[in-house]
């Protein structure tokens, strides 16, 4: 039987050809283990399915595991390379807006290697661009640590609040604390009041905060009468709770409420050639409620700046005595707060 000279390279290129695609498959077939969250959040399980998704479709190897705990360690991700016998494990971390997705590399003779991905916000397309971002990561380390014959480099969808770092960043606190001023209105009695507000605030959840708001002392609320003056000096602490309504990229907005106290000093003040009466000094404490929005806008990983609305009311209404007359203070009182948050 005689074969046709063309016919015999023909088949001898495709054989070296798919020798080839074989061994590049297999090169590229790493065993990934996929570690899916112990706590129960729609947001970071979809993460999840999308990275194993993403890992798959890149021809890895992927098996799944349940976590033990919320976050995991270096000798837990040690452990379960060395167990597993994987080439990587991946990992997540949600603390309120701020999601991370982390990549473990086994490497011979020596502790696994940290890559992670961060977004600092929950918006649709997260998702997707984390799972993007944690195969590119893993794609590279692994060529890295063990260059393989056919490199894969998937493309990545850019995001405004996607971080990448090859480093171990220390894991997102859930303590925020906010430093900035409050402008109380003074409605028809008194002036305005401005003054510092300090707040320390903890993440719950990724919709719950709750925290300690303290302001004061807050200057400028005064009253002027026909015989007498007077000037306060204010200050309050309130426990708040906030909820958040939405997420647009650096964007955030939440409903807030406060409970607690509110401090007033008055000094009086009579008027030249009033003989009458005199001078009066008083201060003390009523309880004071408030609700409100807040919106904030993310400027890195840790800062961000905030504006808040509120509308206040005080029980009992305080009632201060200038001159001859009894002023009582508004019912509603609203306040506006700008401030810089810091991530701790």
């Amino acid at each position: 039987m005689t074969t046709c000279p063309t016919l015999l390279r023909a088949g001898q290129l495709f054989a070296f050809v798919a020798s080839l695609t074989l061994f590049g498959a297999a090169a590229r077939a790493a065993a990934v283990l996929v570690v899916r969250p112990s706590a129960s959040d729609p947001f970071v399980d979809e993460i999840f399915h999308r990275v194993g998704g993403e890992l798959r479709l890149h021809a890895y190897s992927v098996r799944q595991e349940e976590a033990a705990a919320e976050d995991i360690s270096l000798g837990d991700a040690q452990e379960l390379l060395s167990r597993t016998g994987a080439d990587a494990c991946v990992s997540f971390i949600s603390r309120g807006e701020v999601s991370v997705v982390r990549v473990w590399v086994a490497a011979s003779g020596a502790a696994p290697r940290l890559f992670e991905s961060v977004s600092l916000h929950r918006t649709p397309d997260v998702p997707t661009v984390l799972a993007a971002r944690a195969v590119d990561l893993l794609t590279a380390a692994l060529d890295e640590v063990r260059p393989r014959a056919a490199p894969v480099t998937p493309v990545i969808t850019p995001a405004a609040d996607l971080v990448a770092t090859g480093q171990a960043p220390a894991p997102p606190s859930p303590w925020l604390l906010g430093i900035g001023s409050v402008a109380l209105a003074g409605g028809s009695r008194f002036h305005a009041a401005v003054g510092p507000e300090i707040a320390v605030v903890r993440t719950l959840s990724p919709r719950l905060a709750a925290g300690l708001r303290l302001a004061g002392p807050l200057w400028g609320a005064r009253h002027a009468g026909a015989d007498a003056s007077a000037d306060l000096v204010q200050g309050r602490g309130l426990l708040h709770l906030s909820a958040t309504l939405g997420a647009w990229r650096a964007l955030s907005a939440r409903l807030r409420a406060g409970l607690g106290a509110q401090y007033i000093h008055v000094a009086g003040r009579v008027a030249e050639g009033v003989a009458s009466i005199g001078p009066t000094t008083d201060q003390g404490w009523t309880v004071a409620g408030t609700a409100g929005i807040d919106v904030a806008v993310a400027v890195s990983s840790r800062i961000a700046v905030g504006l808040g609305a509120d509308a206040g009311i005080l029980w009992p209404r305080p009632q201060i005595e200038v001159g001859r007359a009894t002023v009582r203070f508004d019912q509603f009182r609203p306040s506006l707060t700008l401030d810089v948050r810091f991530n701790l």
